[in-house]
């Protein structure tokens, strides 16, 4: 199609409408192409490029396509592996991977009537992407093809105004906030808080707020974001991040904003998270060394890795401070923003135990008011992949009998049609133990549960 036709914004409309008649789903499916424009832009004002085909849109960011919207089916290319669950009208292309980064990609399809309301994890994998494709080609090699005509429809059918990308018009794009550079774009930080000020009484809560000396010095902004780390005996910890709602303000303004004390009124620079971006705070969330390896700051004498002072354990000074770290080292930090079923399962224990201590009319004033079904959530599950032999060995010693009260099984299994009991590891599997015959029992599922939950 000639750029012209492209750039038509009656031609473009046709072509649209045509693609999807029904208004409302047109309009979720722009509003997700939208989105992805916008934060492509952010990360890189000359980086993104968009086409009008006559059965499809692309959005290509560097050197890469990261959204293919046909009339049923949308492509969504994500940073890899986002090991989604299985769900209806979302499919994995397992035979797909881009060589042109270094970094593991994905791409799923999904259904264009599932776009506004397919999984958070899938829309942070795919900025994650974006971000990545952005930094290492702050260029789009594919201009020859934009096609104006998009945006004039998107600004017409959402009654707002879009940038254009700077090799477009430079001077139709509004100025970057404080001291950034057109390729700088969004910038990324980590803050490193001293281990004595973990507050574990916190864990898995939001992170709508950090304080600390530097920001303003270092010029942190709006739309920047913000990774909390620290080190313990040579080990990083990610614990939370947000990005940033405006320029660093003082704990009077901060408590105003959040309605509430914030427990560090010392510190001078006070940051607001942006709502919808931050991620619960994690104690134990580990860095992988290997991952600390490939992480990458800006200095004065150019990027820089963290320094090791051994094989296992990094520098404490390395990481102190606030530091600003690459887009790429940013994507690999944000892989690590999963939820595992372990930490979903006590987040909940932590919520039952908050609810019983607001009292009972609070309680039942927000039960008026709370959805009847609930919303859906992607965990990530790691398992240990047992030895079946160990299980029918600890099975057939039972002999229809729990190993542990000496009663029988409570039923009939309607799958195998035998006693039904559990297999459990008296030294947990979790804690180091072996899956071995003599490590396991064979238990009644009221005595499997005691054996976890019950008072030791």
């Amino acid at each position: 199609m000639d750029r012209q036709y492209r750039s038509d914004p009656k031609y473009t409309e046709e072509i649209i409408s045509t693609l999807w008649p029904d208004k409302q789903l047109r309009r979720n499916c722009l509003q997700f192409l939208l989105e992805s424009i916008r934060f492509a832009h952010r990360q890189g004002p000359a980086s993104w490029e968009v086409t009008l085909f006559k059965d499809k849109i692309h959005l290509n960011v560097g050197q890469i396509l990261v959204i293919s919207l046909w009339t049923e089916t949308a492509d969504v290319y994500c940073l890899a592996p986002l090991n989604l669950p299985k769900q209806r009208g979302i499919y994995l292309d397992t035979g797909f991977h881009y060589t042109a980064i270094p970094e593991p990609t994905e791409v799923y399809r999904v259904d264009t009537n599932l776009l506004d309301t397919c999984p958070k994890a899938l829309r942070d994998a795919h900025f994650s992407l974006i971000r990545i494709a952005a930094a290492r080609k702050p260029h789009s090699p594919f201009k020859g093809s934009f096609s104006e005509g998009i945006l004039v429809y998107l600004e017409k059918e959402f009654d707002t105004r879009i940038d254009r990308p700077t090799y477009i018009d430079p001077t139709d794009s509004e100025p970057p906030p404080s001291d950034k550079t057109d390729l700088e774009a969004n910038r990324f930080y980590t803050h490193c808080w001293k281990s004595t000020i973990q507050r574990t009484d916190a864990e898995g809560a939001l992170l709508c707020h950090d304080a600390g000396r530097g920001f303003k010095k270092k010029g942190i902004t709006t739309g920047d974001r913000i990774y909390i780390v620290t080190v313990s005996q040579g080990q990083p910890y990610l614990i939370a991040a947000f990005t940033v709602a405006e320029p660093p303000i003082s704990y009077d303004e901060a408590c105003q904003r959040l309605s509430n004390n914030l427990w560090n009124e010392d510190d001078p620079d006070h940051l607001i998270a942006q709502p919808g971006s931050e991620t619960p705070m994690r104690f134990k969330r580990a860095i992988p060394l290997e991952m600390a390896r490939r992480l990458r700051f800006y200095s004065p004498e150019g990027e820089k890795a963290l320094k090791f002072i051994s094989e296992n354990a990094i520098d404490k000074q390395t990481l102190r401070g606030v530091r600003r770290l690459t887009a790429d080292s940013a994507g690999l930090l944000d892989t690590l923003f999963v939820l595992t079923e372990k930490e979903f399962n006590e987040d909940f224990e932590r919520q039952i135990q908050k609810s019983l201590k607001d009292g009972d009319e609070i309680r039942r004033k927000r039960l008026e008011n709370a959805p009847k079904k609930p919303e859906s959530v992607q965990i990530v599950q790691t398992v240990f992949k047992r030895n079946p032999d160990v299980a029918a060995e600890a099975m057939k010693r039972a002999n229809g009998f729990c190993e542990a009260c000496g009663k029988p099984a409570p039923f009939i299994s309607a799958s195998k049609g035998i006693p039904y009991l559990e297999i459990h590891h008296k030294v947990f599997l979790a804690d180091g133990g072996e899956d071995t015959v003599d490590n396991a029992v064979a238990l009644c599922p009221n005595c499997h549960r005691k054996m976890h939950f019950g008072v030791k």
